[in-house]
């Protein structure tokens, strides 16, 4: 038992650690404990008494005790000067304390005596032992009587008293009719141009923030962006002389489409257009803005036509040493304006295209949904800047055919032979817009329609050209599509007539070419064969002349060795070269479009003068 109450074991736990001991409170008491004052601390008393004590300075250890002893002092004098404000304020309390309850005493003793269970509760407990309720009562006191002559001017002064307070009530009431009229004209000029946005076909709704307000849509609910769509609302405010103010909140910016066609890297002409109303203004440049935004997301897809995103520009190239370039420009910055036609269709066309393609969005949106699926069906790709890389592509290689096949008759004509005849026969696409319209004026299709059907629709073009010896026809069929699988423009290249019995008869008829150098190529083949043709058909000059085969373009004596009496003929789009060989003399000639042949000949005299 001795032993039992001896040994003891201890059952409580283990101390842990406190861990508010580093807290930022107990540092910052242990600093000002020790150093008395953050303001005595810097980090070069920190950095000089580190290194004093690597060194073993003991004067470093201890803090200035003269600064201790005056921060001591100073604390000291603040602490008495706190304590006698506090004993001023208590006293100060206590005194209003006091008078308080002294007046609340008061007045419930007055009271007393006509409502005595009303001060029961309001009385304190030393007037109610020694004061019974109803002890203090208040009298009226008898006035002295007046005398005629004041009772005449406290009238007189109540009269102008109560004249001048009517006359401060009409003036009020006057101010006031005023400022009704002013309100009224102010409602009716606002109402008015309401009136006015509606009448011009503008929807009104309200805002959706502010259900009380009046505003304006002149956004299309087509539009793919969300931002795009939030702002084409605007609210219908009044200003200080009751003019309609459309604002269009936070974010807006006045911005339009600007169009340019440079030059090898200059600028051009350009277009941007601005309109003279502010909602006009508002509903263009929201427009504006979203057709840039579907330009930028349809640009990316039209990479293999050379079509360029830098940044928000678009770039678009027009002839080997031009491009068109599309952005967006604030209106107040200046442009250079010039009268150009191209760039003004091309902006026109663009914002055509974007109707077209919003109203493609409601049609859609009108038909039945498809089922259900597990992916989102994407949203397609508005076909904006399709159609005009198309129709500038037709149209320029419709040009560079023009310019080759007249320049080619030229040199065909300067040769005093039959000339080359071609016609070109264009689809409503290639048109310009005064042709369009008339050809259209006696169908029911609006002029806009039919303007996006040409924009829209594929574009083809036929020439036909007739050579010199009448005796070949060729049709060239150009046709334009960069989807699949053209991926640009055709050249298809048809032999319609053709004499039997010539070489030609042993070449393709049909042949199609997807650069217009290849046709190029074509038809000069088929020129310098029509040539020989007509030349060895003259039996008077060359008729033991023969082609020395289908496609090549020197003509051979019959029965001579190679190498003996050969005349070749080279045909370009700018001039006409002959070399000949005849009986061991050789020589060439070369005669471009500008100039006709010595002394007036024609090329069969010439040959004629060879072969003689």
């Amino acid at each position: 038992m001795t032993a039992a109450k001896s040994s003891s074991i201890s059952l409580r736990a283990w101390p842990k650690e406190d861990k508010s001991r580093d807290s930022l409170q107990n540092l910052i008491a242990c600093v000002n404990e020790q150093r008395g004052s953050f303001r005595n601390i810097t980090e070069d008393s920190l950095e000089e008494e580190i290194r004093a004590a690597e060194v073993g300075d003991s004067d470093f250890n201890e803090p200035d005790t003269k600064i201790l002893a005056d921060d001591g002092q100073e604390s000291k004098a603040k602490s008495e000067e706190v304590a006698t404000a506090r004993e001023r304020i208590l006293e100060h309390v206590a005194q209003a304390r006091m008078e308080s309850a002294q007046t609340l005493d008061f007045v419930s003793l007055l009271v007393s005596k006509h409502v005595p269970k009303a001060t029961e509760t309001t009385l304190s407990p030393y007037v109610r032992e020694n004061l019974p309720p109803g002890s203090l009562c208040v009298e009226t006191i008898q006035q002295s009587q007046k005398s005629e002559a004041e009772k005449h001017n406290e009238e007189l002064v109540t009269f102008g008293w109560r004249m001048q307070s009517l006359g401060n009530a009409a003036d009020s009431l006057l101010e006031l009719a005023t400022r009704l009229e002013q309100e009224v004209e102010r409602e009716t000029k606002y109402w008015e141009g309401v009136l006015a946005v509606k009448d011009e076909g503008w929807p009104l709704c309200h805002l959706p923030g502010e259900r009380r307000t009046l505003g304006v849509r002149f956004g299309s609910a087509e539009g793919t962006s969300p931002e795009l769509r939030n702002r084409g609302t605007a609210a219908l405010r009044r200003d200080e002389d009751g003019a309609v103010m459309l604002d269009r909140g936070p974010g807006s910016s006045d911005s339009m489409l600007r169009i340019c066609i440079s030059r090898k890297g200059k600028p051009g002409l350009s277009s941007q257009e601005s309109v003279s109303t502010e909602i006009l203004s508002a509903h263009d440049c929201l427009l504006d803005q979203e057709l840039q935004h579907e330009m930028l997301r349809e640009a990316r897809s039209l990479v293999n036509q050379n079509v360029r995103c830098l940044g928000n520009t678009i770039i678009i190239p027009l002839e080997p040493d031009e491009q068109i370039s599309i952005e967006l420009e604030p209106l107040s910055q200046p442009h250079d304006s010039d009268d150009s036609d191209l760039p003004n269709a091309l902006l026109l066309a663009l914002r055509l295209l974007l109707c077209h393609a919003h109203r493609q969005s409601i049609h859609r949106r009108s038909q039945p949904p498809p089922s259900i699926q597990d992916t989102p069906i994407p949203r397609p790709l508005y076909s904006i800047l399709r159609p005009i890389v198309e129709l500038l592509q037709h149209r320029s290689a419709l040009n560079d055919a023009h310019k080759f096949l007249t320049s080619i008759s030229r040199v065909i004509k300067s040769l005093r032979m039959y000339e080359v005849s071609f016609t070109a026969s264009q689809e409503s696409s290639t048109l310009d817009l005064s042709t369009l319209l008339s050809k259209n004026a006696d169908t029911s299709i609006p002029a806009q329609e039919a303007l996006i059907n040409a924009l829209t629709r594929a574009h083809q073009s036929i020439i036909e050209m007739d050579f010199p010896s009448h005796q070949m026809k060729l049709r060239l069929d150009i046709s334009t599509n960069i989807l699949s699988p053209v991926f640009g423009t055709a050249f298809t290249a048809t032999v319609m007539k053709f004499p039997s019995d010539s070489v030609v008869a042993d070449m393709p008829k049909l042949q199609t070419f997807s650069l217009l150098s290849k046709v190029e190529k074509h038809i000069l083949q088929l020129l310098t064969q029509d040539l020989m043709l007509t030349l060895i058909s003259n039996p008077v000059i060359m008729n033991d002349w023969v082609i020395r085969g289908p496609y090549e373009n020197k003509l051979v004596r019959k029965g001579q060795r190679a190498g003996e009496d050969v005349i070749e003929i080279n045909l370009s789009r700018v001039s006409l070269e002959i070399i000949w060989e005849i009986a061991g003399t050789k020589d060439r000639m070369k005669w471009t479009g500008e100039e006709e042949l010595e002394k007036g000949q024609g090329i069969i005299e010439f040959i004629k003068s060879l072969t003689d």
